[in-house]
């Protein structure tokens, strides 16, 4: 399940295929550090599990990006207690232009959310820019305080994990003279798309949001079909995962349940939140424009959510659907699981619809 990449100095990297929500150790997960043994009798051992992500990157812009067209702006902001990173990219055009806060899915993920070779919502951001959108990105706070996040006393939701950023890389736009500040969007990609209306429904500087292969399906559930079509999880291991998976269904307000006993070591709160949260409902409630699209080879999140989104929301006129033949989770042709490190690009038709759909609304 993990290889290992390097060895520098007292540190160990290894490598591993299995992307956490946190990005927090996890003791008690059959999928995280099962069938680990190490021994040194007077050091302390600490292991970082860091996607493959992370390494071997070599980025080479897709061909319907002009460079030439566009600059960029490092941006720190954030909360006091935790400030991000990000990167402003701004479209050589005169005059105020609209701009798309990207919201990461699940995973410790940077602010290009990297797999591999492969950048794509970079692909997003200068494509967009290239045609006089601008964008914010940044690091997500759980790739960055990950091990300062998992010691808040009673845990944390996808409130701290993810919305609040969010919010926070609003204000900070609507204070950037040469931004229209009522042409502020979110795109939200995979656990991103499925709180991106519960971003929107919080913030009326918010004018419209991008859904992009949103699960509408419990997180858990997700995970488990991830889990279930994965070949490299042993048999026993699937099952001691679904037992956790099991357990966040049993959840309520007054559960004994011990942190051990949930996926990835995720404290109750998280569920019990993500629990009261339907990202139908609140779509539906939204007096926004919203984008929903969907790769019909995703098996991530595959097109049975699409499916849920469109009946609930068909009859909004504010609402409008894509759905693309032949590509998957991270709108690239072909399988994602074949060569991460193969490098590969948001398919053209994708950008062009969101350029379409952002310069109309």
């Amino acid at each position: 399940m993990f290889s290992l990449k390097s060895i520098m100095k007292n540190s160990i990297i290894a490598l591993t295929s299995l992307a956490f929500i946190t990005g927090c150790n996890s003791t008690s997960s059959p999928l995280s550090t099962n069938n680990l043994m190490f021994s040194a009798s007077s050091y302390q051992s600490s292991f970082l599990f860091i996607p493959n992500r992370m390494f071997n990157v070599v980025y080479d812009p897709p061909s319907y990006v002009n460079s030439s067209t566009f600059s960029e702006k490092p941006i720190t902001f954030g909360d006091a207690e935790y400030p991000l990173s990000g990167t402003l990219t701004i479209p050589k055009t005169k005059g105020k232009y609209p701009v798309i806060v990207l919201v990461h899915g699940s995973g410790p993920n940077d602010r290009d959310e990297s797999l591999g070779a492969n950048k794509p919502f970079r692909d997003i951001a200068w494509s967009l820019a290239s045609q006089g959108i601008g964008t914010f990105r940044y690091e997500k706070r759980t790739k960055v305080y990950a091990e300062k996040m998992i010691k808040i006393k009673d845990g944390f939701t996808v409130k701290e994990e993810v919305t609040d950023d969010a919010h926070y890389a609003v204000n900070f736009l609507k204070t950037q003279n040469d931004i229209d500040s009522d042409k502020i969007f979110i795109l939200g990609h995979d656990l991103g798309g499925m709180l991106a209306p519960k971003i929107a429904a919080n913030d009326p500087n918010i004018a419209g949001i991008i859904i992009m292969a949103g699960n509408t399906k419990p997180l858990e559930d997700v995970m488990i079909n991830q889990v279930e079509n994965s070949t490299f999880i042993s048999t026993s291991d699937k099952i001691k995962f679904k037992n956790q998976v099991n357990n966040v269904k049993l959840l309520n307000k007054n559960s004994s349940l011990i942190i051990g006993s949930l996926p990835y070591d995720i404290p109750p709160k998280y569920w019990l939140d993500l629990n009261n949260y339907s990202q139908t409902d609140t779509a539906k409630s939204l007096n926004k424009p919203i984008l929903i699209i969907q790769g019909e080879k995703d098996e991530q999140v595959d097109m049975n959510n699409f499916m849920v989104w469109k009946n609930a929301l068909s009859e909004q006129k504010n609402v409008t659907f894509y759905s693309y033949p032949n590509l998957n989770h991270l709108f690239f042709v072909g399988k994602l699981e074949d060569d991460n490190n193969k490098p590969n690009h948001i398919n053209e038709s994708v950008i062009k619809d969101l350029i379409n759909w952002i310069k109309s609304n």
